[in-house]
């Protein structure tokens, strides 16, 4: 393996970056070189008005291990597949925001859980959850939190909803793409409302609402099945036990 200066090392990232400026430049398109964070940071900074490509830039495959270049080469043997990501939205007192990836209400304080009902297009579906929180995720979220959660991922369209840490048996659900989710708050209490990655902190009272359901827009991404692939997650998330390698179970 040959050795590179700091000096070689500023260079080589300098004329990569130069090449994929140059290539979304000629192409209108964003190009998200890092994690499933760095999609998410240039949905908010376009507002999910630019189309977007995702690339891993670790613990990639064979295959995908020279994705970049080949892209920036113009060599990839078929053209990227499109799919559209919507974005799924929370509203409470006021305060909105929106994400691609999931919607979470989580306790503040860790000692005291969240007590709420849930409701389903009007139609109660929960009484008296006692949890740490909720989260509500898309498809293209469902590989993340909501994975960590349920031990599931869903690939039809739909909201995944997962409790966090319940007291109470309940399961985990799929609620369609068009349902309008209520949770109405039982107890006061001090909790956070994410959507994707941004945080704000809420002080909640008995009989709030907070509303999410799936926006109308969507962020255009090309390549999210390269970018998804399993044999790069195994890579990424295999962990050993007794010096033994374990593999994701979800990378088939």
């Amino acid at each position: 393996m040959k050795d590179f200066s700091r000096k070689q090392i500023t260079m080589l990232e300098k004329t990569l970056h130069d090449k994929i400026a140059a290539y979304e430049a000629a192409h209108k398109v964003a190009i998200a070189y890092g994690g499933d964070g760095t999609v998410l940071d240039i949905v908010r900074q376009t507002n999910g008005k630019r189309p977007i490509i995702p690339i891993r830039n670790y613990s990639c495959c064979s295959t995908h291990a020279d994705f970049l270049d080949k892209l920036l080469d113009g060599k990839l043997e078929s053209p990227l597949k499109l799919t559209r990501c919507p974005f799924i939205t929370f509203s409470y007192n006021g305060i909105s925001d929106r994400g691609i990836s999931e919607v979470t209400l989580k306790n503040a304080d860790p000692t005291s859980a969240l007590r709420f009902d849930l409701s389903i297009d009007g139609h109660p579906h929960l009484k008296n959850v006692i949890s740490d929180g909720l989260i509500a995720s898309t498809t293209y979220g469902s590989t993340g939190y909501f994975k960590s959660i349920s031990r599931t991922i869903f690939s039809c369209d739909g909201i995944g909803i997962a409790f966090i840490a319940p007291t109470q048996g309940i399961n985990n659900l799929i609620a369609n793409l068009s349902s309008n989710i209520s949770i109405t708050i039982i107890r006061e209490t001090d909790a956070f409302l994410t959507a994707d990655k941004v945080s704000q902190k809420v002080s909640l009272k008995a009989g709030d609402v907070i509303e999410i359901s799936m926006a109308d827009d969507a962020v255009s991404i090309f390549g999210l099945s390269e970018f998804h692939c399993q044999q790069c997650r195994a890579l990424r998330h295999s962990s050993y036990e007794d010096g033994q390698e374990i593999q994701d179970m979800y990378a088939k």
